[in-house]
């Protein structure tokens, strides 16, 4: 496999969480407390560097509206490497964040809404 090194732009990508985030097991709380059940289908939009890091897992989900991305079959994943600046440009509040991504093949993402989850994978250059 030759997967092939992207760069967009972070706005220019829709990225949604499922579920409700971290929540440790029932076995890890103190005596007496119970876990408390949060909405494993609530769809929520992340902000790429706060919410995810570079080492992300993405899927690229053949949604086209956010309302089916739990819905819809993804068409792939994509690795995220690089979250930053565009090389050569200081970091301002109004220079675009990019997003560098590898993709198992050249040219434009089959959609534009993609699902991060918890995963992450540390690759050696």
């Amino acid at each position: 496999m030759r997967p092939h090194t992207q760069i967009v732009p972070a706005d220019s990508l829709a990225i949604y969480r499922v579920g409700g985030g971290y929540q440790a097991p029932s076995a890890a709380l103190p005596m007496g407390w119970a876990a408390e059940c949060k909405d494993t289908c609530n769809l929520s939009r992340v902000e790429p560097g706060k919410d995810f890091p570079a080492g992300s897992v993405l899927a690229v989900s053949h949604a086209a509206v956010e309302g089916d991305v739990t819905k819809t079959n993804v068409a792939g994943f994509v690795h995220v490497q690089r979250l930053g600046h565009a090389q050569g440009k200081a970091a301002t509040a109004n220079t675009a964040v990019e997003v560098t991504y590898l993709a198992p093949r050249p040219g434009d993402l089959q959609g534009k809404l993609l699902l991060a989850g918890h995963y992450q994978v540390f690759l050696d250059e």
